[in-house]
């Protein structure tokens, strides 16, 4: 199981998400953990196609521990890619505390999380 992840954050931004989200796959030794903050939905849709072709998992707003245990088994069987749509707009911090907040309990003192912005 991958302790290394990049955590992505975007709101409108897919072009650019994309774009980073389909480079930092390359990398085997790194997971890529995009948070969608409820962007437009034609945004979305265009985020939610290039993590499936990639292989990702895509995680939309709804049962909350249902979601938790999808990702979860999805990273544990070597997943390396996740989207997951916040219902709403939580900010900066609250959107890249979900990611934060799913992953971290996975790994307890092993896991790694850098936060990026998807315009570097």
């Amino acid at each position: 199981m991958i302790d290394k992840w990049i955590v992505l954050l975007n709101y409108n931004l897919a072009a650019r998400c994309n774009s980073l989200a389909s480079q930092l796959s390359l990398h085997g030794d790194l997971g890529v953990f995009v948070v969608d903050n409820a962007s437009a939905s034609a945004d979305f849709a265009a985020l939610k196609q290039v993590v499936i072709d990639l292989g990702g998992l895509v995680s939309e707003s709804g049962d909350a521990a249902g979601n938790a245990t999808a990702i979860e088994r999805f990273v544990r069987g070597g997943g390396r890619l996740v989207l997951y749509r916040n219902p709403e707009n939580l900010g900066y911090s609250g959107g890249n505390n979900t990611a934060l907040r799913l992953l971290a309990p996975m790994f307890g003192d092993r896991g790694q999380f850098l936060v990026m912005n998807p315009d570097v």
